[in-house]
């Protein structure tokens, strides 16, 4: 799938540090919302638990977690046949308050780390299958190939999802609009907070978050740009494979995943 639109990496308010706590969660919250009520996280259960079995983990730890994402449901919903599997969530500007809102039996199987993470200088302890959910488009080339290298280089398999492309017709598309209620969504699926109706109405939050929406669209890599990356994070016996849903409607989904493999290379899977 080619696109005219060239990749611009525009700036998102969310992931300055600069940008005030409340608003940085508000938005973070207003992605968590996106991920639920669009359903695409289900597009991602069938690469999740190929790479559980191809590499016998049963942890996911998940990088740029934000408010939590769709990882505790992708642990409800693969649980039922890997009833081992546990989840940590990871962040820059950790979030474990997120997670309260867990039933005790996720609760048993998620946990946030409180301590900061940075995606690109993962600490060796931290084992289990890397994921990263709607936020690898915040690297700039360079800072990817670091991260692929990191997994590459640690053996280490790493998942890589993004729902949306870089072509502002296709990536507004149903169901892709309720995207646009993601501040609306968030009052029921974020803890309250006096902040959000008011930011909501003057309309802060809303403009900000049009704003990212757009800005994470333009930065998006294609599958073509993600070959490139990959080919530059080669390592032996580690494969990669830029698996790209030909969908545009709610089957989308764009999987960048690395693994040990004694084949090695790199392939781009369309289906």
């Amino acid at each position: 799938m080619t696109t005219l639109l060239p990749r611009l990496h525009l700036f998102e308010f969310h992931d300055q540090a600069w940008c005030p706590a409340p608003l940085r969660e508000a938005l973070t919250d207003c992605v968590n919302a996106a991920w639920s009520f669009t359903g695409f996280w289900r597009n991602a259960v069938p690469h999740i638990e190929d790479l559980l079995d191809r590499t016998g983990e049963r942890t996911i730890l998940d990088l740029c977690s934000g408010s939590g994402g769709p990882v505790p449901r992708i642990v409800h919903a693969v649980a039922q046949q890997m009833p081992e599997l546990r989840a940590e969530l990871s962040d820059r500007f950790p979030k474990p308050g997120s997670l309260d809102a867990l039933g005790p039996e996720l609760r048993a199987r998620v946990r946030y780390r409180e301590q900061p993470v940075d995606a690109l200088a993962v600490p060796a302890e931290l084992a289990g299958l890397r994921t990263v959910f709607g936020a690898f488009h915040h690297f700039r080339p360079a800072q990817a190939v670091a991260m692929l290298r990191s997994a590459s280089g640690s053996a280490r398999a790493l998942a890589v999802f993004e729902f949306q492309r870089r072509a502002m017709l296709r990536s507004l598309v149903p169901p892709m609009g309720l995207v646009g209620l993601s501040p609306l969504l968030a009052h029921w699926t974020a803890p309250r907070r006096w902040w959000r109706p008011v930011l909501t109405a003057i309309p802060v939050i809303p403009a900000m978050w049009a704003w990212d929406s757009f800005a994470t669209i333009m930065r998006t890599y294609t599958p073509a740009e993600l070959v490139e990356l990959a080919e530059q994070a080669r390592a032996p016996g580690y494969r990669w494979e830029v698996r790209e849903a030909r969908s545009d409607g709610p089957e989308r989904i764009t999987c960048l995943a690395g693994f040990p493999d004694p084949r090695g290379g790199v392939e781009l899977i369309e289906y």
